[in-house]
């Protein structure tokens, strides 16, 4: 599944398999605990998300267009069709 949400409590993205989900607000604990595949974007212009305890299978890094992610080479295309499907929604 793909969606786009404006936040999330507890538990967000947990035993997500595959997948693509766009956070646009604050999430709780326990954030893609049991995460298998897929990618969530989260905007956290604070950092609250790095500050917190993650599972050890996850990566976290900024999205660059110009420099592309080796196993994920057009995620920025998919982020973009992802956000411009919510704003027109």
């Amino acid at each position: 599944a793909w969606g786009v949400v404006e936040g999330a409590g507890d538990h967000c993205c947990e035993y997500m398999t595959g997948g693509r989900v766009v956070v646009l607000g604050s999430v709780g604990d326990n954030l893609a605990e049991g995460m298998s595949g897929g990618v969530a974007w989260l905007w956290d212009p604070k950092g609250d998300v790095l500050k917190r305890q993650l599972p050890a299978a996850v990566e976290v890094a900024a999205l660059d267009p110009e420099a592309p992610h080796p196993a994920y080479p057009n995620e920025h295309k998919d982020l973009q069709l992802l956000l411009e499907s919510h704003r027109n929604f």
